[in-house]
């Protein structure tokens, strides 16, 4: 879809439309099915939940810029993203793949959940949430810690090494940290409101598989259930 070393021309956005509608025909179909059972309760607008409201923008910004760096690694012939990574990030252009393998992870994997995430925050509900929420924060922490260890180790060159003081040090510091933290956020947020975005499986079925169990090897001895 995009070479990476050509100006950005209005076919990117053309072809951007065969990655968008299948997206946007999948959450309308996740929209219209079949409400869960036990879900009654009725939401106020996401503007009236400034909680909500937090996630959904920080899921909205992190979006962005897992695709301005996808762009980065790809060389993309755009003046902000090249001065970002030279003045911000510019361990994005390391030989050895390693940011790029990474950055890649974030553009084709997180963004799908990032979508779906915004889509979980506007319509409370989606009892899925809790434990995509939970894979989500291990596998953004997991991400980051290497991302940061890479680019601060003393064997990576020192003009790719991240900028150690001034804005350039803040905005990466800024990034990188709220990509780490947010994510953990979010879970935790998940877990404790659970009309909204549901408990885990383990928890939501442990229980209940304890109690049939019980019942049944009652019935195999032959005693009659109360």
């Amino acid at each position: 879809m995009y070479g990476g070393k050509d100006e950005v021309e209005l076919t990117l956005f053309i072809d951007a439309s065969y990655v968008v509608v299948p997206l946007l025909t999948l959450i309308n179909m996740i929209h219209n099915r079949a409400t869960q059972a036990h879900i009654f309760s009725k939401f106020p607008p996401l503007w009236k939940r400034p909680v909500d409201l937090i996630f959904f923008l920080y899921f909205f910004v992190a979006m962005q810029i897992a695709m301005m760096r996808a762009l980065a690694i790809h060389g993309a012939n755009v003046s902000f993203i090249k001065q970002y990574v030279k003045l911000v990030e510019p361990y994005l252009g390391d030989p050895s793949g390693a940011p790029k393998f990474q950055m890649l992870t974030y553009d084709y994997l997180y963004v799908c959940y990032y979508i779906f995430a915004m889509y979980g925050v506007w319509s409370p509900g989606q009892h899925w949430m809790g434990d995509f929420s939970l894979v989500h924060a291990g596998a953004a922490g997991q991400a980051q810690f290497t991302y940061l260890a890479g680019a601060l180790n003393s064997r990576t060159s020192k003009s790719l090494r991240p900028p150690s003081g001034g804005k350039g040090a803040i905005i990466f510091w800024a990034v990188n940290g709220i990509l780490f933290v947010m994510p953990h956020l979010f879970a935790f947020f998940t877990q404790r409101d659970t009309e909204k975005f549901g408990r885990t499986q383990t928890i939501d079925f442990a229980s209940p598989v304890r109690k049939y169990e019980h019942k049944f090897k009652e019935t195999r001895s032959g005693r009659k259930l109360k």
